[in-house]
């Protein structure tokens, strides 16, 4: 907007969590949480003529409650060397838009993960460990209850310290279930010591990622697509990472590739949802820089450097070429009770499909630069107080063709922890 957003979101949240831990070692964690929200949404203006006047206000307004339960049990054994934990899970999803049911969803995990020692020293200090983790799960859309999943799957992971204090971690997943096609799935990585100050970070791997129900049923105006295949991703990084010898500075460069295959995407001309055919690819470079100034003030920062094009070599929408962060915080008062930190964010050459147009070509945002504001001061133990300022500059800011993020805001919280 213009004249600025126009629209409101109010969320209630109520949650509660629970730890007990018995004498036998027995961990028991509870967490329930309650949240409902009602939102404002915006109309489209058709006749745009810039991502500035392409939304309008709205008297349609939404509903949302979500529910989440889950209960865990772990135990680490008297030698240390096995560790066990279960965790069921249940969560539920109501949305309903314009006084319309349009989303009605639920979930069920139960999960077992075993993780033990392969020498006599406990998992913490064991050069070689290994671990396993059974999962099945059921979520459906009540909707359509007929298409309700069922997914089991198991997983195996490997780890390894060498005396010279590099690393390796091998796992593979093999996932079943009823509506998609099974799937094994893996990740091998290595942290090679060079020198004392320097190692040598490789990473690969896949994986998988289902159509979501939006994506398969639609809504919005758009058609969804009951044949649609999961997205399969292969992916490599390569890197170094060095500190210094008093441990003051730590700097990191990683190149990374990913190469996806099936990419689900939308086409707004026919408004529908389909898998692209041949091969989309992300790359780049990633560097991170942290550093202790004083003993009271550090820094960090991060950019990426990131191509990412689809399959038929046009620009990814909502990927930038540039990401830079950075963030300086100090510490005062007795035993650094309080802090106070700023944080940036710089988004350029950013783009996004531009639906002022026809043809809904890609065009590109504006580059930005945020700036954020934060203070905590701890009052008294498990009493801190927070102060936040975000956007301060109140810049407007566009990570979506039209939508711009919020204005300066402030917020306080109070946090207590018993």
């Amino acid at each position: 907007f213009n004249d600025g957003e126009k629209d409101g979101t109010q969320r209630n949240t109520l949650k509660f969590r629970s730890q007990l831990e018995a004498d036998n070692g027995l961990k028991t964690e509870m967490l329930i949480r309650e949240s409902s929200e009602k939102y404002d949404v915006d109309d489209i203006n058709f006749a745009a003529t810039s991502f500035r006047n392409y939304l309008t206000d709205s008297t349609i307004s939404g509903k949302k409650n979500e529910s989440l339960g889950s209960l865990t049990l772990s135990r680490l054994s008297e030698d240390t060397r096995s560790f066990h934990e279960i965790k069921i899970q249940k969560t539920k999803f109501h949305d309903i838009y314009n006084g319309a049911k349009r989303n009605s969803s639920d979930k069920t995990l139960l999960r077992y993960h075993f993780q033990r020692s392969f020498s006599e020293d406990s998992i913490i200090d064991a050069p070689s460990t290994g671990s396993v983790v059974f999962e099945s799960s059921t979520d459906r859309n009540k909707l359509s209850p007929i298409e309700t999943r069922r997914n089991k799957a198991v997983g195996t992971e490997i780890r390894h310290r060498f005396t010279d204090k590099s690393t390796l971690q091998y796992g593979v997943r093999f996932e079943d279930g009823n509506k998609f096609e099974s799937t094994i799935t893996w990740k091998a990585a290595l942290k090679k010591t060079i020198t004392e100050s320097t190692a040598l970070l490789v990473d690969v791997g896949t994986g998988v990622v289902n159509p979501t129900y939006f994506e398969i049923y639609g809504g919005w105006g758009i058609t969804g697509n009951p044949n649609l295949k999961p997205e399969k991703n292969k992916s490599f990084s390569m890197g170094l990472e060095h500190h210094t010898s008093n441990k003051d500075t730590q700097i990191s460069i990683v190149a990374f590739q990913d190469v996806l295959s099936n990419e689900i995407s939308t086409n707004w001309g026919t408004s529908s949802i389909f898998n692209e055919t041949g091969k989309s690819t992300r790359k780049g470079v990633e560097l991170t820089y942290d550093k202790q100034l004083a003993k009271d003030i550090k820094i960090n920062g991060n950019y990426t450097f990131l191509i990412a094009k689809n399959a038929d070599s046009t620009v990814e929408s909502r990927r930038p070429r540039h990401s830079l962060n950075f963030g300086l915080e100090y510490f005062f008062g007795p035993d650094d009770a309080g802090s106070l930190r700023l944080k940036t964010k710089s988004s350029f050459e950013n783009y996004d499909q531009d639906f002022s147009l026809a043809s809904f070509p890609m065009n590109k945002l504006p580059d930005y630069t945020s700036v954020d504001v934060t203070g905590t001061y701890k009052l008294s133990e498990g009493l801190t107080l927070t102060a936040e300022a975000d956007n301060i500059t109140d810049q407007e800011l566009y990570d979506v063709w039209g939508y711009r993020s919020p204005g300066r805001s402030f917020f306080i919280r109070l946090t207590k922890r018993w």
